[in-house]
């Protein structure tokens, strides 16, 4: 369908809905010995919808703004057309208006000049295998009786249209075939000898200011989710932005209200935008768990490159007490490694990484190594490799240089294209206003490992929503204990006893024993299959000896609330005593008794210790 568009008075405007109109973006390609480079298949910006190749320029005298311009064959090589396509910082709404304008100027070398130009807008990104006329393609028409003819001067492009809704990409040529295209002769001996355009400052706005890119946010209340009753985390699951996201961030997150990069350049994901929309992105696709954004984080690059987010709380953590801290993480499909490297930063001010480059990017190379000469490529790409060591050994010192106060639990590798639970536990200082997630080990200390379907890339980028911190109560105790707490003061431990270590004496002397291998998974109190064995020991001991009584001591780990862990020792200590009973033992042989955390046998500060602390203990007495 072709549109043809009519001029509009100057009206309200809002903002520029193209990303790198002015085409500056491009001004840091090396190769400027002849002022230009074909223009690259970057999907996220400027590119050739087609196999035709157009060039990008660098002449700061012939650019209408700033140094770079773009340059198309329009007409009068057989039929040849080359086009530049773009996505739009976010969909248009139906029934909107929109003004379009670019400008143009003819090239001094072409033999004809053109009378309209074309732009098709698309709700899916235009690839199509040809270097011909797109002549099908949906398009508006802006025609020019006067023809652009103009080689001095740049020309004003400028029309509007109405919208059907969508529309994501935008495409720009002459759309119309050599048959069709009316042209005029402007040089009689050219060299070029064909319509050959420069152009620059593209724009599209909507008319009246309305700002399709603010749609979203203006019919989803951001502050209206919480995700836990006491959750210290505003905006947990990344709603309240002040702009949608057009493209992978590369210098500062300034979209989000209530969250900030605090090193390197995490990137954010809304379903208003195209390239960084929800579900389907640059890096993958995952539909948010909770509300319509989500936020994306390199856990693992080569070179020690990482990010990291930060946010305060929304008040200050209590002194001794237990947090759960807890979000919701996703491997993204290009990832070719995962990692469980999760772990979180506690601080009483905001987090202030300095003393090394924030975007944790290579530095560009110096423009005196720029060139095609062997000798001169060789001393830059000296200089690079000088340049890349000197920042991973510098990355590698600040990682080090991290203590996170709680971690992920080892192995839960999050591996799966789908969002995955990363919890931990945090015992507060007190006073705490800030929290920071990341991955703050180097290169040579993360764990790392392939994920069980595909990935391009060796690195480990996650998408992260629905993140939450909460004191922790009763009724919220989970598996998030796995993780590594710092615990300032560890109490006394006391030296275990083994049944199969001691004889019958030994047994006898008042002092508690249990079996090794014997313990209970957390947060529970049910009888494992592989314990019975170590009771079926125990019991066979006490038929053979009707003589002998037995006390039950029931114990946990220090993850939870003293009344809390006090009641489950005691289910723990019960659910051993009734399994005997249930064997034959006269309950008058029996008793029991419960300490919660109070007892330890070994630190609390890692799982393997927790996982012994969570046990039975047994005295034999004649």
């Amino acid at each position: 369908m072709t549109i043809v568009l009519w001029a509009v008075a100057p009206l309200a405007l809002a903002q520029n809905l193209v990303r790198n109109g002015t085409f500056e973006e491009f001004s840091d390609f090396e190769n400027y010995d002849f002022g230009y480079k074909a223009l690259e298949n970057n999907i996220t910006t400027w590119r050739s919808p087609t196999k035709a190749a157009p060039r990008i320029y660098s002449d700061a005298q012939t650019a209408k703004s700033g140094k770079v311009f773009i340059g198309l064959h329009c007409y009068g090589i057989r039929g040849y057309r080359e086009y530049i396509s773009s996505p739009l910082n976010c969909r248009l709404i139906a029934g909107k208006t929109y003004v379009f304008k670019m400008y143009v100027k003819l090239s001094g070398n072409s033999e004809f000049a053109i009378s309209s130009f074309g732009v098709a807008f698309t709700s899916g990104r235009p690839d199509m295998a040809t270097n011909s006329t797109l002549s099908d393609s949906t398009q508006v028409l802006v025609d020019n009786v006067k023809f652009y003819s103009d080689s001095r001067a740049w020309m004003l492009v400028e029309d509007s249209f109405v919208a059907t809704g969508n529309e994501a990409f935008m495409t720009i040529g002459n759309f119309r075939s050599d048959a069709e295209t009316v042209s005029k002769k402007v040089v009689r001996m050219a060299r070029e000898g064909r319509a050959y355009y420069y152009l620059d400052d593209v724009s599209l706005e909507s008319l009246n200011g309305h700002d399709p890119c603010k749609s979203i946010i203006d019919s989803f209340g951001c502050d209206s989710v919480h995700l836990g009753r006491y959750n210290l985390i505003p905006d947990p699951s990344f709603e309240c932005y002040t702009d949608c996201p057009s493209n992978v961030n590369t210098d500062k997150l300034y979209h989000l209200k209530n969250w900030s990069q605090t090193y390197g350049t995490p990137d954010y994901y809304n379903s208003c935008s195209i390239i960084m929309s929800v579900p389907d992105n640059i890096m993958g696709s995952e539909p948010a768990r909770t509300g319509h954004g989500y936020v994306g984080l390199y856990m693992y690059d080569k070179g020690n490159y990482r990010e990291f987010l930060s946010a305060q709380l929304d008040a200050p953590l209590e002194k001794e007490r237990w947090y759960v801290v807890k979000l919701y993480a996703a491997l993204s499909e290009n990832s070719g490694l995962c990692t469980d490297a999760f772990e979180f930063l506690f601080t009483h001010n905001a987090p202030s990484f300095t003393g090394t480059d924030t975007s944790a990017a290579v530095p560009m190379i110096d423009t005196q190594y720029v060139g095609t000469n062997a000798a001169r490529d060789s001393m830059r790409n000296d200089s690079y490799k000088a340049l890349l060591q000197d920042v991973t050994e510098r990355e590698a010192k600040f990682l080090r240089s991290i203590t996170p106060g709680a971690i992920n639990e080892p192995g839960n590798y999050g591996d799966k294209y789908t969002w995955k639970k990363i919890c931990g536990m945090y015992l507060a200082d007190g006073g705490e206003r800030f929290v920071t997630m990341g991955n703050f080990n180097d290169d040579d200390n993360t764990p790392l490992k392939r994920p069980e379907a595909g990935g391009i890339g060796a690195f480990a980028y996650y998408y992260i929503d629905d993140f939450t911190i909460e004191p922790l109560y009763d009724s919220n105790l989970t598996d998030c204990g796995a993780g590594l707490p710092v615990v300032a003061d560890a109490p006394d431990l006391t030296e275990p006893r083994y049944f199969q270590d001691l004889d019958l004496p030994e047994l006898l002397n008042d002092e508690p024993f249990t079996f090794r291998g014997f313990y209970f998974e957390f947060d529970k109190f049910d009888i494992l299959d592989t314990n019975y064995v170590f009771l079926d020991s125990l019991l066979e001991l006490l038929l053979e000896n009707d003589d002998l009584s037995l006390e039950v001591q029931g114990h946990t780990d220090d993850v939870g609330s003293d009344s809390y862990n006090d009641r489950l020792s005691k289910n723990r200590a019960l659910a051993v005593v009734n399994y005997l009973i249930d064997s034959g033992i006269d309950k008058k042989r029996i008793k029991y008794t419960y300490f919660g955390a109070t007892v330890p046998v070994a630190s609390n500060a890692t799982a393997e210790g927790r996982q012994l602390n969570r046990r039975c203990e047994f005295i034999l007495k004649r």
